[in-house]
């Protein structure tokens, strides 16, 4: 998907896990790697699952936003199918200079004809083609349009879209536990064991 259709799906991720550290909650996940020694408890405003393009996106805007944020990834590594993505290059989006919400509505209807409303809905209102390039230019990457219309690094290397993902996630203060799969999410009573809004990893 290009990074548009990402960044709605982390307006609708940033929607669905802004509650999971409500103090009435506690999120059960379990370690998948190495054995390590337990991290302190802490409260964090949102826990985000999954650290794909959505969710490590999900978990800049909201640390960017002042939350203190933990994103969570099953997988030894984040951003997996980045790294595939494009043969390799990462096709970020489409040439920005095309986009015109009308037009964009009638494709998306027809090549999303379940999630065309929210993906419009935050590409013309909350985060649009043109500001996805103001994004990663102001975040050093370089991008080039092909005659086609993709648009690619220059490098034509996904792991330049990766490192700076990476590296605004952790200037913006977040933070990222790899090889932990989320089980359940339990309610809990206030002061109850568990019941500090932390996440707890089983082994």
């Amino acid at each position: 998907p290009s990074w548009p259709t990402m960044r709605a799906q982390a307006v609708n991720l940033l929607l669905c896990v802004g509650h999971l550290s409500a103090p009435t909650r506690r999120l059960r996940a379990v370690h998948m790697g190495p054995p390590r020694a337990d991290p302190p408890a802490k409260f964090y405003d949102v826990i985000v699952v999954g650290g794909g393009a959505a969710g490590i996106f999900a978990s800049i805007t909201a640390a960017r936003a002042g939350a203190t944020v933990l994103c969570l990834e099953g997988a030894s590594r984040p951003l997996r199918k980045v790294k595939i993505s494009g043969g390799g290059r990462c096709n970020v989006m489409h040439d920005s200079s095309t986009w015109q919400p009308r037009s964009a509505r009638e494709i998306l209807a027809g090549r999303y004809p379940r999630g065309a409303r929210e993906m419009i809905g935050c590409m013309a209102s909350a985060f649009s083609p043109t500001q996805a390039r103001e994004w990663f230019e102001n975040e050093g990457v370089t991008l080039k349009c092909e005659s086609d219309g993709r648009v690619f690094p220059s490098t034509d290397d996904s792991e330049t879209i990766i490192t700076a993902l990476l590296h605004a996630l952790r200037d913006a203060g977040a933070q990222l536990e790899t090889q932990v799969r989320v089980t359940d999410i339990l309610r809990v009573r206030d002061g109850g064991n568990g019941g500090d809004g932390t996440h707890k990893e089983e082994r």
